[in-house]
């Protein structure tokens, strides 16, 4: 959820609730459920939105259950720009279950959970070329805390911090038809996605 754009949408509400189960053919498939609710002024005439996840993966039901309350603020530049920056900020646990798990020497393993707060920003533009025409672009920065993501209290160990940039544009062909291209580019660590 990029913060500077929770509160947009043309209700005044929005719920949107996600489940995702990944590789099925596995002993214990991903499992993954969020749920989201944005509203446009519930507090001092501010978008406000709260989001939970929870995943859970592997024999060893490795678990992360996060909450995420998520606050923005925009400035219209003028009648067809807008520019918007938001906040969030989260509480989330990870937690391993060892009970299904077999060592072939006992493990000292002393800790089963962690939790963690996270923190991200946002920032959105969105320009109205005319009554067909429109676009928005904006980024996303998550786990700008590097939270420590260890077991073992290892400081060492912290997640790391994630970017998204997103460039989408929406061609009002008619009435009922409107094409709406999109990229997206993410980046974490080493590891990076391009979506079109």
């Amino acid at each position: 959820m990029n913060p500077a754009i929770v509160g947009t949408q043309d209700t005044d509400y929005k719920v949107t609730l996600q489940k995702r189960r990944q590789w099925v053919s596995v002993a214990n498939p991903f499992s993954s459920f969020a749920i989201c609710f944005e509203t446009k002024n519930i507090f001092l005439n501010t978008p406000v939105g709260i989001q939970f996840i929870n995943d859970i993966a592997g024999d060893a039901n490795f678990t992360t259950s996060q909450l995420n309350f998520a606050i923005n603020k925009s400035l219209a530049i003028n009648q067809y720009k807008k520019f918007s920056m938001g906040v969030f900020l989260g509480y989330a646990q990870r937690e391993v279950d060892y009970s299904d798990l077999v060592f072939e020497e006992t493990e000292q393993l002393q800790n089963s959970s962690f939790i963690f707060f996270d923190v991200g920003l946002g920032g959105n533009y969105s320009v109205t070329i005319n009554n067909n025409f429109s676009v928005i672009m904006g980024l996303g920065a998550y786990h700008i805390n590097s939270p420590k993501q260890s077991l073992l209290k290892d400081d060492d160990i912290r997640l790391n911090q994630k970017y998204n940039y997103y460039l989408r544009s929406f061609f009002q062909l008619n009435h009922s038809l409107i094409i709406s291209p999109s990229l997206l580019y993410s980046e974490q660590g080493k590891s990076n996605e391009f979506i079109f």
